[in-house]
């Protein structure tokens, strides 16, 4: 048998083969740029999930939009840290006629009186109302009754008076005539010119499901910590008790708390709460903050692979695996790199669906328009991100270091190479 070589035919065997290569070259360098499967955000596929669907959509959406690459992103989740200035008392209408004892650190000093009702009773009045103060009576510069306060468009609570004066430092006595004695008042006292601030932090802004919330608080007098006695608790976005804080000094002066988080239930629609007491001999002060808890509904399973869309636009499919099923988002930003090997960013890319429980992709486009507008050149970078429970409203997991794509394939790499099944 003679075998008869073509060198033209075989030149262009040897160009296809070295163009497929280069296409399948593509699917080795996606990847995650660390072990998802490691993430603290662990799936757990026994969950109960408490609260109603917020988002019960089953459109498929997904697309992408340019940002400025000139504009530097900071991903990192900023901690809030009240200052709170004021304290509530929980009294009652007897305890308020013979005389609530009131700490105060000095000057203008706001108090609001909210008699808690159900009959709806008539507002309080001025005179029913006699503030003391180093044995003699102070006046009311301001007061508010209920219906001005209604007309600020703020919902206080029915009847509700408020009223400021000028006090010394130490113990005022509020005392308040008219009411039921069996009713309950809550007492708001706000002090805006005092230096003594309570200070409350959680440490981080999202914490993962089932890990320990650490609460930092300190009491400051002109910035120097105090002593205080403390009390605080959690509560879920339902409203129920997560667990009580045991305050412990740290070496600065500030006080530290931690929670281990097991209870997962009812965490849909909304944030966790704080909320800390702290007093001494001359201050009261209560404080509340929030934060978010990722809801392990779902999770990134590491899997990673090219597709082409309807739009001729390649598009990274996400592997996803869901144990309660919902709508499910996934989003993450675009990076590439200038002439000085610096990444920038240039676009957003996300994508949600409905998700019924299971294994699953979720496709990240990616506009080869947007980079070739950018002036970045590959490799391009998906940092950030985040699966989102858009059903829920909550968190579920985000991967910061995110994903490196070496290689953005094209039009023609898809006609010589099926990707989306590498």
């Amino acid at each position: 048998m003679t075998i008869i070589f073509n060198k033209k035919r075989m030149i262009a065997l040897a160009l296809g083969m070295v163009a497929s290569a280069s296409a399948l070259a593509a699917q080795p360098a996606l990847q995650w740029n660390v072990p998802v499967a490691a993430s603290a955000n662990a799936l757990q596929k026994n969950i109960s999930v408490k609260g109603p669907l917020v988002n019960t959509s089953r459109d498929p959406v997904a697309f992408t939009y340019a940002i400025d690459s000139a504009q530097a992103l900071d991903f990192t989740a900023p901690v809030h840290t009240e200052k709170s200035r004021q304290y509530w008392l929980d009294t009652t209408g007897e305890k308020l006629a013979a005389g609530v004892s009131l700490p105060v650190t000095g000057g203008d000093t706001v108090i609001r009186i909210s008699p808690l009702d159900v009959n709806k009773a008539g507002s309080l009045s001025a005179g029913q109302v006699a503030l003391l103060a180093e044995g003699k009576t102070m006046p009311l510069d301001v007061f508010a009754d209920a219906e001005s306060l209604q007309k600020t468009g703020v919902p206080f609570t029915e009847n509700t008076v408020a009223f400021k004066s000028r006090l010394p430092e130490g113990r005022a006595t509020l005392k308040v005539t008219g009411l039921r004695p069996d009713m309950p008042v809550v007492v708001h006292v706000f002090e805006p010119e005092s230096t003594q601030v309570l200070e409350l932090s959680t440490v981080k802004a999202t914490f993962g499901a089932n890990e320990p919330v650490q609460v930092v608080a300190v009491l400051r007098d002109g910035g120097n910590p105090q002593a205080a006695n403390w009390q605080g608790y959690i509560s879920l976005p339902d409203g129920r008790l997560a667990g009580e804080l045991k305050f412990s000094p740290m070496a600065d002066g500030r006080y530290q708390a931690v929670l281990p988080v097991s209870e997962l239930t009812g965490l849909a629609n909304g944030l966790w709460q704080v909320h800390v007491f702290a007093s001494n001999d001359k201050v009261m002060r209560d404080a509340q903050t929030a934060f978010a808890v990722n809801m392990p509904v779902a999770a990134f399973n590491g899997a990673l692979s090219w597709s082409q869309n309807k739009a001729g636009q390649p598009q990274v499919n996400v592997g996803v695996d869901v144990a309660v099923e919902g709508r499910f988002e996934v989003r993450g930003v675009l990076f590439a790199h200038d002439a000085n090997a610096q990444l920038k960013p240039f676009a957003v890319t996300m994508s949600a669906a409905w998700l019924p429980a299971g294994k699953h992709a979720v496709a990240l486009p990616i506009d080869r328009g947007l980079l070739a507008d950018s002036g970045l050149k590959p490799p391009v970078e998906i940092r950030q991100v985040k699966l989102l429970d858009q059903s829920r409203l909550v968190p579920v997991q985000t991967v910061t270091e995110g994903i490196t794509l070496m290689v953005v394939p094209d039009a023609a790499d898809f006609s010589q190479a099926d990707l989306s099944r590498q």
